[in-house]
């Protein structure tokens, strides 16, 4: 069997059907790995510009965590320099002190301060005998003798006589049962 060709007229001339096909097929081809080629030079554009973006970005909170430290260290030095001024201030003016510490002051000098007293440093040192107490009891004062408990019979009181208990008592409650 035997083929006729088909011939068709196409852009590039009369062809066979069969090759216009191949050939129509073939420019698809080429157009769409263009496409892809553009689409891919496009993605990758477009990661770069992604990435420039974040570094601009990581470059700007630099610059602004920097510029934040700097106003914090300008307030500091501000703070510092109002510091020393009130100090200045503070050093310059004369204590005034109040008439009657004054007049104190100016009656007895001031001395150096300190403490007189001998401050122990570990050295040996001599005591003196420990002094036994005595084992008789001291006689009580004599304006204090009334008050010892020695009363006229007729003004003590006895104590109430004790209640005898009424009833009967019951075994605690674990004797019921036994063991």
């Amino acid at each position: 069997m035997t083929h006729e060709p088909d011939i068709v007229a196409t852009p590039w001339g009369p062809m066979d059907r069969l090759d216009a096909s191949y050939r129509v097929l073939q420019d698809m081809i080429t157009i769409h790995e263009s496409i892809v080629a553009r689409n891919d030079a496009a993605e990758s554009k477009l990661a770069e510009a992604i990435a420039r973006m974040d570094d601009a970005r990581k470059l700007r909170d630099g610059v602004m965590d920097l510029l934040h430290r700097l106003d914090a260290h300008i307030a500091l030095q501000e703070q510092r320099k109002a510091d020393e001024a009130r100090k200045a201030t503070f050093d310059e003016e004369p204590l005034t002190l109040p008439p009657d510490i004054s007049e104190y002051q100016t009656r007895t000098p001031p001395s150096e301060i300190g403490d007189a007293t001998h401050q122990p440093g570990g050295e040996l040192h001599s005591v003196g005998p420990k002094q036994e107490p005595s084992s008789e009891l001291p006689e009580p004062p004599l304006e204090d003798a009334d008050n010892i408990g020695d009363l006229p019979p007729e003004l003590v009181e006895e104590p109430e006589p004790v209640p005898e208990p009424k009833g009967s008592v019951l075994a605690p409650p674990t004797a019921l049962f036994g063991n």
